[in-house]
């Protein structure tokens, strides 16, 4: 099993003392993969988990479990094909795909849901949103991960929070009046705005989000380090590689001709 960096350690430690409903927002860079799979070792009890992310990193999760402390995932692909059950205790599967496969989740009742690039549920009137909050509903862990989680749109932190913390601001209302600076245009009300943000980051740094930046650790982290990402291309995608493998610099000739 990997050994974490001592910050990453204290990351697990703060999602312990969240009672593993956490807005884990590290930087980019730093581990928020490692630190959400390290948690879901120390709740073997906690069973099934569900993985939710974009499509492009659903084999880069699998990938960093095997790697980092063995741990055996299945990846969910297409519409679901009327399972009667998950064909394992861990899954991942991505946000567009969520919707078909939600009865089957449901119906095995998940014990910690991670949902990673957390900001795609940030629409409310979104689909992948609901299908998100009906997820995590009654479900005890759950940890929504963003490097970017807190933008000048507060409105749009909203929905993770409910996802993460339902009952720290139980109504969008109040919370849209406080922090989204209400302004009145000529077909209603717009929350777009952003204040009182000094008081949302201090209420979220005590109540639920982890955040460090890559200067705050700076000390502790490896040399630069590369791997590469697995994801599964798409009909039109393969095709596209498929002839660049076959002939290159006639695929490239084509390139530069569109572009022209």
């Amino acid at each position: 099993m990997t050994e974490l960096l001592p910050y990453q350690q204290e990351g697990a430690e703060a999602i312990y003392n969240f009672r593993g409903r956490v807005l884990l927002a590290d930087q980019m860079g730093l581990g928020k993969t490692i630190q959400s799979l390290y948690w879901i070792t120390k709740i073997p009890k906690h069973r099934p988990v569900v993985i939710v992310c974009p499509a492009s990193l659903k084999y880069a999760w699998q990938a960093e479990a095997m790697l980092h402390f063995n741990m055996r995932t299945e990846v969910l692909e297409g519409h679901c094909n009327g399972a009667e059950q998950l064909p394992g205790s861990i899954v991942i599967l991505n946000y567009d795909i969520l919707g078909s496969w939600l009865p089957l989740l449901l119906q095995a009742r998940p014990r910690c849901v991670i949902l990673d690039e957390c900001q795609f549920i940030k629409s409310l009137k979104a689909k992948r949103t609901k299908h998100a909050l009906k997820l995590v509903q009654r479900v005890p862990s759950v940890l929504a991960l963003s490097g970017t989680p807190l933008t000048n749109r507060p409105i749009e932190l909203w929905p993770i929070l409910k996802a993460v913390r339902p009952d720290l601001f139980p109504s969008l209302e109040k919370y849209a009046w406080r922090y989204c600076k209400p302004r009145w245009a000529f077909y209603g009300w717009r929350f777009d705005g952003a204040t009182h943000l000094k008081e949302l980051h201090r209420i979220l740094r005590s109540e639920c989000m982890i955040r460090r930046l890559k200067k705050n650790v700076l000390p502790q982290l490896p040399a630069k380090r590369r791997k590469f990402i697995c994801f599964q291309l798409k009909p039109a995608q393969q095709n596209i590689y498929d002839e660049a493998q076959t002939d290159f610099l006639r695929w490239l000739g084509k390139q530069n001709a569109s572009k022209a």
